[in-house]
């Protein structure tokens, strides 16, 4: 879908707008925003501070971005989704909105591991992503009652990939319409 893409996007436009920005990989099976800045797969991020084998200092990484911090996913450990429940993250989460205008948790995909639901309980707002002519609609659904299942809620989706070229071939068309009356 798009998701660590989006996530470092929106992470460096709002950063580049003059925002202080924390860009946090929360997928500790796979993560990849590391790959984005350079940062080495060996450094030490979330994992580890969760797992209490580093300090927050130590997985806050700059940026070649004016106001854009970055926390990798670290190591993978074998059970991320223990390590997510823990009351450090819920810390974590506090002290990053403390010390930033906006937090963004980039996570694996929500009908694949529990992760992103547990995340989404210490964020504020939670954002699907979603590829246009490749997520189902189905699928869409199933993560919409899987929130409303923890008691949280979607606040929007991204709509991501579209093709108006593809869409139009596929007799889809969106236009904007202004009118005045007086």
């Amino acid at each position: 879908a798009g998701k660590s893409f989006t996530s470092t996007n929106l992470a460096v436009v709002m950063a580049q707008s003059g925002q202080r920005v924390c860009l946090v990989d929360g997928d500790m099976r796979r993560g990849q925003v590391r790959k984005f800045f350079g940062i080495d797969k060996k450094s030490p991020g979330l994992s580890n501070y969760l797992s209490e084998e580093a300090s927050l200092e130590t997985v806050v990484y700059p940026t070649k971005v004016d106001g854009l911090m970055v926390i990798p996913s670290g190591y993978y450990p074998p059970n991320p989704s223990e390590l997510l429940m823990r009351k450090s993250l819920r810390d974590l989460a506090a002290v990053l909105d403390e010390n930033f205008d906006l937090v963004i948790f980039d996570c694996p995909p929500v009908l694949a591991v529990t992760d992103p639901v547990v995340i989404a309980g210490s964020a504020g707002t939670t954002i699907l992503v979603v590829r246009y002519d490749q997520t189902p609609l189905s699928e869409v659904l199933a993560v919409k009652r899987t929130f409303e299942t923890s008691g949280l809620k979607i606040a929007g989706s991204i709509f991501n990939g579209f093709d108006p070229k593809k869409a139009k071939a596929d007799g889809y068309s969106y236009s904007y319409n202004y009118r005045y009356d007086y």
